[in-house]
């Protein structure tokens, strides 16, 4: 019988122990991304279909509601699948105004709420369970009651579950609208932050990649835990908004938001008048004729006799 010496049964130990680590971590690659997910809370989760475009599921008009007070946060949990991902996400919440409450992530490809959808920033991660969260205020809902909610996509599937409110923030959120704007329009950035953060913190417009030195223009937040402002569109290009603490140059970890600038059309000239041609002169009268005196007539003599032919015309002798 053939035996091992120590030095190669020392090699098959390290090579089965390598083998079984990378087994274990393809089956947790496997398990963290696979699709239907575990859900995250409770006993199951509503699931959007397949397809591609515009896709959603909803409920409105619920007797069980949402009271939303003023300085609360908006949430809910959500699993992308990662072989089907959606271009764009997005949360609408009901109320008896109507739908106009939304927040999307990702492109800008769902129409709903021209003026009203606050973007968020971009397309969650996918293969897990991460939290979508929305201040209140940024969706115009706070001291409002929710009786409604619509999940949407474009594009791709995902799985949802839990979805709620919870106290004052404890990280800081912007979002800028709209998203696409013209050179010289204004542009709204909404803000939220922790109570008690600083006065001096601050927000500013950056060419994307740019220094934190090299701001377009900014502002401070003040005292107040959320607010807007307003900032002028710069020239054509990709932008983006920071928020900084304390008056210095380190921003915190928020999603930056992207604003892609077009350029303001510019108007076509306007075409040069055509000369109005000179009016023809109206020509002189001419001068009415003399009337000619009448002749006195000559009296014509006697027709000749003549024979006829016989289409009836004279011939002449």
């Amino acid at each position: 019988m053939r035996s091992f010496k120590p030095e190669n049964l020392r090699t098959l130990m390290v090579v089965l122990v390598i083998a079984f680590c990378l087994v274990a971590a393809a089956i947790a690659v496997a398990q963290s991304q696979s699709y239907p997910p575990a859900p995250f809370s409770g006993i199951s989760t509503h699931n959007s279909v397949l397809a591609s475009g515009l896709h959603q599921h909803s409920f409105y008009n619920a007797t069980d509601t949402l009271t939303v007070n003023a300085g609360e946060v908006l949430f809910c949990y959500i699993y992308l699948d990662p072989a089907n991902l959606p271009s764009e996400v997005m949360l609408q919440w009901h109320t008896v105004e109507g739908w106009e409450h939304r927040a999307y992530w990702g492109a800008d490809l769902i129409s709903f709420g021209p003026g009203t959808r606050i973007h968020m920033g971009p397309i969650p991660v996918a293969g897990e369970w991460v939290r979508l969260e929305v201040p209140a205020s940024f969706v115009n809902l706070e001291n409002k009651i929710v009786d409604g909610m619509a999940y949407t996509l474009f594009d791709g599937q995902a799985a949802w579950d839990r979805a709620g409110k919870s106290a004052a923030p404890s990280t800081y959120f912007m979002a800028a609208t709209p998203h696409s704007a013209t050179a010289g329009s204004a542009i709204t950035v909404n803000w939220s932050a922790p109570d008690g953060h600083p006065a001096l913190d601050w927000v500013g417009i950056f060419p994307i990649g740019a220094a934190s030195g090299s701001f377009i223009s900014w502002q401070y937040t003040g005292p107040l835990t959320a607010g807007t402002m307003t900032f002028t569109a710069p020239t054509a290009g990709q932008y983006e908004f920071r928020y900084f603490l304390n008056d210095r140059y380190a921003h915190v970890a928020v999603n930056r938001i992207t604003v892609t600038v077009t350029p303001t059309p510019t108007p076509a000239p306007s075409p040069s008048p055509t000369a109005t041609p000179s009016p023809t002169a109206t020509p002189s009268p001419l001068p009415s004729p003399s009337p000619t005196p009448s002749a006195t007539p000559t009296p014509s003599p006697s027709p000749s006799p003549c024979n006829r032919l016989p289409n009836g015309k004279c011939r002449k002798n």
